[in-house]
């Protein structure tokens, strides 16, 4: 039962901050999409992380671990339109829409589990 209980608590915890890194991702494009999400490398792995001077969320390369168990990670990647300008696995490049993957991934019980969340970010505010 305490393995059970302690189990879920990380699952729990490990939702909201993939809820969270959503939020994070959302604010750090409202702070300008071509400086803060264009020009994020495609598939490459991102983490989050509150630049406090500046009062607000930034990406970084270099792997921060919440509360020393949880790794939260960001992935961007392209969409592309078809002639029918759905989102399509091929097509025309759409510059102002990316998915967006957050993952958080803890270790409990000799393997690591993971909790994934995928969204599309646009590109609301034109810059």
């Amino acid at each position: 039962t305490l393995k059970l209980a302690r189990h879920d608590w990380q699952l729990v915890q490990a939702t909201l901050l993939a809820e969270e890194g959503m939020e994070a991702i959302r604010s750090i494009r409202d702070f300008g999409w071509q400086p803060n999400i264009t020009s994020l490398t495609a598939g490459t792995k991102y983490y989050l992380t509150f630049d406090s001077l500046n009062n607000h969320w930034a990406t970084t390369t270099v792997n921060t671990f919440v509360d020393g168990l949880f790794e939260r990670s960001v992935i961007k990647t392209a969409v592309y339109r078809d002639g029918s300008n759905n989102i399509a696995a091929s097509g025309t490049l759409d510059p102002s829409t990316v998915k967006i993957t957050v993952t958080v991934a803890w270790f409990s019980n000799n393997a690591t589990t993971t909790k994934t969340l995928e969204t599309y970010l646009a590109n609301l505010f034109g810059a």
